[in-house]
């Protein structure tokens, strides 16, 4: 091909090679896979809304997947010095000292937003001691859509508490700061997903003789009222775990038990499990397992990612492994089971001989 077309001459090419060359370079061979394979990744997005930066936006995510699956990273950096941190939406939520702050990383942002704790904490708890440091009790659960969320352990005769703060800038609509304190327990294990909207916390109960239940509740953040019952873009919560239902039906198999809640309406509620592995295939050591929820950046739906190691086989060689399967959308949920429920997988014609173990591809009718 003509160097003058490709832009590699010594020599400047006409104007209407360069059109040519952006063309080619940017819209008609980036346009499409962008459209359909990367339109809900983060990258794609902001392509596709500025209408240019296609190139630009594909080899972001090449070199991203080439990351992860070289496990060798591209480009690394110091950000902050933390002693408590977590990372969502491209906003790193972090504390030192006595401060909580937030640094936009993909925005390159100069400027942090600032929660000052020792202004924040005596409006909480009355009547603090003069010489006790109430920022080290503090230990952040979640950030999202500008909103923090933190476990503050009880002082003194104080119960602890689970505290969620807008650090969003003046400008925000909402009137005011602290949008939720609820007692909550420091010894209990306790996870925290929540939007503008909505919170969500699940809190582990041990009960005697029992491997425990999450018990999950739902508030509205612009009313307080506590809905008794990963949120994806409407506002349901999910939930996947690995855990041993029934050793009868899980004697072969292994699956994921998730679950979808609508948070107003009582009747959508959806339960079913996906089959994860076979026992056959080798042990797997759960303690190296990580277990996450994230959106597919082709289709936007959400897909649960597990990372293990395990010993193909049960031989002596062992290598960590990501799988993924996808989770049903509330609107196909809400098609195919309008009364929000669902059935146990199908297991054949076979499920009662012992030797045949279940079906490799159980679904969820």
């Amino acid at each position: 091909m003509d160097e003058a077309l490709l832009g590699t001459g010594s020599e400047s090419p006409p104007l209407s090679n360069f059109v040519l060359f952006y063309l080619i370079q940017h819209v008609l061979l980036l346009l499409p896979p962008l459209q359909s394979v990367l339109a809900y990744s983060k990258e794609g997005r902001t392509a596709l809304a500025a209408q240019s930066g296609y190139r630009k936006a594909a080899g972001y995510r090449f070199d991203i997947h080439e990351a992860i699956a070289t496990a060798s990273p591209y480009a690394a950096a110091m950000l902050a010095y933390a002693v408590d941190f977590v990372y969502h939406q491209g906003v790193l939520c972090y504390r030192v000292g006595h401060e909580v702050r937030l640094l936009n990383v993909h925005r390159g942002a100069r400027k942090e937003q600032v929660l000052n704790l020792y202004e924040v904490i005596p409006r909480l708890y009355t009547g603090l001691p003069e010489m006790l440091d109430p920022a080290g009790r503090v230990r952040i659960l979640h950030y999202s859509h500008g909103i923090v969320v933190f476990r503050l352990e009880g002082i003194g005769a104080q119960a602890d508490s689970l505290v969620a703060i807008d650090m969003t800038p003046r400008q925000s609509r909402r009137k005011r700061r602290l949008l939720l304190q609820n007692p909550s327990s420091l010894s209990a294990p306790i996870v925290v997903r929540h939007s503008r909207s909505y919170l969500w916390y699940g809190v582990l109960i041990e009960a005697p003789g029992s491997q425990g239940a999450w018990l999950c509740r739902g508030v509205d953040l612009a009313t307080d009222e506590t809905i008794e019952f990963h949120l994806d873009r409407a506002d349901h919560l999910y939930t996947v775990s690995t855990q041993i239902v029934s050793e009868d039906d899980e004697r072969f198999s292994s699956f994921y038990h998730w679950s979808c809640h609508a948070p107003r309406n009582q009747s959508r509620r959806w339960t079913g499990p996906l089959w994860r592995r076979e026992h056959r295939e080798g042990p797997i050591h759960e303690m190296w397992t990580d277990l996450s929820l994230r959106k597919d950046g082709t289709t936007g739906c959400l897909m649960i990612v597990e990372s293990h190691r395990e010993w193909p086989d049960g031989k002596n060689e062992n290598h960590r492994t990501p799988y993924i399967k996808p989770l049903p959308t509330p609107a196909e949920l809400q098609a195919a089971h309008p009364e929000g429920n669902t059935k146990a997988p199908s297991r054949g014609n076979n499920s009662n001989n012992e030797e045949a173990g279940p079906s490799k591809d159980p679904v969820v009718d």
